[in-house]
């Protein structure tokens, strides 16, 4: 009976090994697959070199109560007191057991998947699974089990100093996963945004229900839990109270029938139900942090752009054809004045909005988002899968030669109010993604600290 799963291959090492030639070193190297299964799982490396080199000396001692004294501790495979502590305090082992907890989260972030992919029990759970069998995981985890099964409760813990009796972290227990050999599922594919899943050159139809343009079916709530189990704590959004978003967001997004922007942890501060989801105290914090000023316009400045608010064609030839009536001109005051008429005057109004920016253009007429498309193919590694098209949108202000985007546009014929269709599909869920995916493209490219320093904004216009 073992104390701790490693123990017997810890004693018939030494036992196998003529005690000259004992090497804490030869241990780790000899029996790294058994360490990596074996408790306890803690997060810091030299937590799990220091309880190891204790039961590493703490054996030697009790089969040999002169080695630690007749050992001179001068070569690596000495394994004396003074060599052992000689070793970690050069941090020799931390690569080693870094090495080891990455492994232990790896294969735990794999064994959730897999357990979140066989509750839906469809077409995806079926595709990680065998995904999982086919990477060997779960062998992995069926060994764990076995090991840990050989556990005693009636072993004797006061002689040995080195047990983890009082570690919690000990008693945590692999999920027992276990799978057989003759279960038969498909090859493994890769699946795109819209629902339909790629394996090789065939196409796996999508169910009826996946169909429906917006409806959350079991893939799109997988995609959506594992991207919230990805997520570590670290990287969150801590509010004041002590929530965090990601959490708030996912809990309330995770039931919901159709897209929203909360399944992508979009938070529109504009929405009142979006906004009751958080704590009173969190509210002004939410909406001030880390956002930039708005520009101040004057009231006379607001009246005359609404003079161009007409609904006729008629009418906005007449007032753009009446002129401006500016003298003497004065650039300070009268620039923006001067520069709305301009705009409307023009045949393509928004166009001119950026004519000042050479590297510039704005790509009209259900383009393509490159930024979307490059988030939607980012694991895409076989030439023989499909290439999935980005978010179409009305209009793209993107740099010229390049697929850097920095703004999006949707337009609608006329403004039939917020519970219109336009400005709750498109306004409410598709622009918020595509902006979403061009801020994470410049992320990518520049990194967060540059992105911050210089204030990079997505903008996100809604015409009508």
């Amino acid at each position: 009976m073992e104390p701790y799963v490693g123990y017997s291959e810890l004693a018939r090492y030494l036992k196998d090994n003529d005690n000259a030639t004992w090497s804490y070193a030869g241990f780790l190297t000899l029996h790294r697959d058994t360490l990596l299964k074996s408790p306890p799982y803690l997060n810091e490396w030299f937590h799990l070199d220091g309880r190891w080199s204790n039961r590493f000396l703490y054996e030697v001692r009790e089969l040999d109560p002169r080695a630690l004294a007749l050992f001179p501790a001068t070569t690596i495979a000495t394994s004396s007191l003074l060599e052992v502590k000689s070793e970690r305090a050069n941090n020799r082992f931390q690569l080693y057991w870094e090495e080891i907890i990455y492994e232990r989260k790896e294969i735990l972030a794999n064994q959730t998947h897999l357990n979140a992919s066989m509750d839906l029990l469809g077409i995806a759970g079926k595709q990680n699974f065998q995904q999982m069998t086919s990477r060997g995981c779960l062998k992995t985890f069926g060994e764990t089990n076995k090991l840990q099964m050989s556990y005693t409760n009636n072993f004797d813990f006061k002689n040995n100093p080195f047990l983890d009796k009082e570690n919690k972290d000990e008693d945590r227990e692999l999920p027992n996963y276990s799978t057989s050999s003759e279960s038969k599922l498909g090859d493994a594919s890769g699946c795109s945004d819209n629902g339909s899943l790629d394996n090789g050159n065939e196409d796996i139809k999508e169910s009826p229900e996946s169909k429906e343009d917006g409806f959350m079916n079991d893939h799109a709530k997988l995609e959506h839990k594992m991207k919230f189990l990805d997520m570590h704590i670290d990287k969150k959004w801590k509010l004041p109270s002590g929530d965090y978003v990601e959490d708030i967001l996912y809990e309330h997004a995770k039931d919901l029938q159709y897209e929203d922007q909360l399944h992508s942890f979009i938070i529109d501060t504009s929405n009142d139900a979006i906004m009751d989801l958080f704590k009173d105290v969190d509210h002004d914090h939410i909406i001030t942090y880390n956002t930039s000023p708005e520009p101040e316009l004057s009231d006379e400045l607001i009246n005359y752009l609404m003079r161009y608010r007409k609904f006729q064609p008629n009418e906005m030839r007449e007032l753009v054809n009446s002129g401006i009536n500016i003298s003497p001109y004065d650039s300070k005051k009268h620039f923006n004045f001067h520069y709305i008429h301009q705009v409307f005057r023009n045949s393509f109004p928004v166009d001119a909005c950026f004519i000042d920016l050479e590297t510039i253009e704005f790509i009209r007429g259900e383009g393509c988002s490159g930024a979307s498309r490059q988030r939607k193919n980012r694991d895409r590694k076989n030439p023989k899968v499909r290439k999935i098209m980005g978010r179409k949108c009305d209009g793209i202000v993107r740099d010229l030669g390049s697929p850097e985007e920095f703004a999006v546009s949707e337009e609608g014929r006329t403004w039939t109010g917020e519970d219109g269709t336009k400005y709750l599909s498109d306004g409410s869920v598709r622009m918020p993604k595509i902006m979403r995916d061009m801020l994470f493209q410049k992320i990518k490219k520049h990194g967060v600290s540059f992105v911050k320093k210089n204030h990079i904004e997505i903008v996100g216009f809604l015409h009508s």
